[in-house]
């Protein structure tokens, strides 16, 4: 992908470059890709034909991308980290693994691109909790209701 969503701007071409010349020599090319930006529905439809999505984030905020992906019941390897706790519980929502322990991401990884039911488990019981807890449903009404009370006087002014 061209440009930066977050974090800043690659000093010298693009970091996919970056990343790719670290790893030079130990990945299979056929079966890494690189699709840029996607439109939201082909989004959500590459993240429903995959295997997993792996989360990888230094504490940060969390993004959508990750609700998006348990809400299609891609199962989830994902950084144990503050924002990535608050919504996955390890082996039940999905694997987490230490941030800074690049062993432990491919362990996890490995782990559940091979034990098919744990992957279909943990994809199911994140779709649950996504639309559990954070459905436009759910999420909307309390995010509308401060906004309603000031405009009933309630609150404000």
């Amino acid at each position: 992908m061209k440009g930066v969503s977050h974090g800043s701007r690659c000093p010298q071409g693009e970091w996919k470059d970056v990343f790719l010349k670290e790893i030079e020599g130990n990945y299979n090319a056929e079966k890494v890709l690189f699709t840029g930006q996607l439109p939201y529905d082909d989004f959500l439809n590459l993240l429903k034909l995959s295997r997993l999505h792996a989360y990888i984030t230094d504490p940060f905020v969390l993004s959508w991308s990750l609700l998006e992906a348990m809400s299609t019941g891609c199962a989830i390897v994902g950084s144990s980290t503050a924002p990535v706790k608050e919504v996955i519980d390890h082996n039940v929502h999905g694997l987490l693994f230490n941030f800074f322990d690049p062993k432990a991401i491919a362990s996890a990884i490995t782990n559940l691109l091979g034990n098919d039911e744990l992957s279909a488990q943990l994809g199911e019981n994140g779709r649950r909790r996504a639309v559990d807890r954070y459905s436009l449903e759910r999420c909307l009404p309390s995010q509308l209701e401060p906004i309603n009370l000031a405009a009933r006087g309630v609150i404000g002014a």
